[in-house]
């Protein structure tokens, strides 16, 4: 129950910190996927580091003080022939490079 409680504390967050046209969805477990419409990878960037921030300084009473940190992968959609799973693979082996070099980081390829 822990859990669910700070997956919704977490999307709460993330909806309202994005603008209004960005999308959150979950991707699976803890996964979750952002579409951030006419952003390029250093504005994405932005975006991925001020939520890490802000989610690691959360204080959540169900935790006790245990800090929660994200780690993400952001890959940008260069054109129309881009398919979005070529686009989630890239996003996804940025995501294991995040946690490959320590977690609590957003990582762009």
């Amino acid at each position: 129950q822990v859990g669910d409680e700070v997956l919704v504390a977490l999307c709460d967050f993330a909806r309202n910190s994005l603008r209004e046209y960005d999308v959150i969805g979950r991707y699976g477990g803890d996964e979750f996927t952002l579409l951030l419409p006419q952003t390029d990878t250093q504005a994405a960037l932005a975006i991925g580091n001020r939520l890490e921030t802000g989610i690691q300084a959360m204080q959540l009473p169900c935790l006790n003080g245990t800090t929660v940190t994200i780690s993400g992968g952001i890959a940008t959609k260069r054109g129309v022939e881009d398919k979005l799973d070529a686009v989630l693979k890239v996003a996804d082996q940025a995501l294991y490079e995040a946690k490959r070099l320590g977690r609590a980081r957003i990582v762009a390829h």
